[in-house]
């Protein structure tokens, strides 16, 4: 799960989603008493070099703050296995949200729909792609938002033997021509 270093500093609280390539944990950092996100690279991924520069060069390169968009502070390896260190969005997985509450209320669906555009733009202006729109990737958040989560990751998926096709079933639906 987490390494023994990570557990010193996070207190690892439960498994929000454990997806085909990372392992996405709900975490308290004990120095701060912050809640943080922390996702685990899987294997056999975690053990690809150039799988897990790729990420740390998409996470490089989505360094800004926007309430739209998930904040990825750095990847952190420990031990041998690499994780990246998050903000923990407030909110729920809108695949989680649509079969819990559909059908929405115009207003929920409006500022769903309007939170995703504007982090499609802030992410477009500064000359990034994030790929792997769908329900999977989006948070619903608590005053009706919308969060983008891994943004930028995507290409990272290409320098893998295997996680282009290993990720494909789960993007599939929602590829577009971005």
């Amino acid at each position: 799960m987490i390494s023994k270093g990570l557990a010193v500093r996070y207190e690892v609280q439960s498994l929000v989603d454990d997806g085909p390539i990372f392992a996405f944990y709900a975490a308290r950092d004990r120095l701060n008493g912050k809640q943080v996100g922390l996702r685990t690279i899987k294997e056999p991924y975690n053990s690809e070099p150039q799988f897990v520069s790729a990420i740390v060069q998409a996470v490089q390169a989505q360094q800004f703050n926007h309430p739209s968009i998930e904040s990825i502070y750095e990847v952190i390896e420990e031990e041998g296995q690499h994780v990246l260190l998050s903000e923990m969005p407030k909110g729920s997985v809108l695949t989680e949200r649509i079969k819990r509450f559909a059908p929405f209320t115009t207003p929920v669906a409006i500022g769903t729909a309007v939170g995703i555009a504007e982090g499609l733009v802030a992410l477009h202006e500064r000359g990034i792609t994030h790929g792997d729109i769908g329900s999977h990737n989006i948070v619903a958040t608590h005053d009706g938002s919308a969060k983008l989560q891994l943004s930028g990751v995507w290409k990272s998926y290409s320098q893998s033997r295997t996680a282009g096709a290993t990720v494909l079933k789960r993007m599939c639906r929602y590829l577009a021509p971005e």
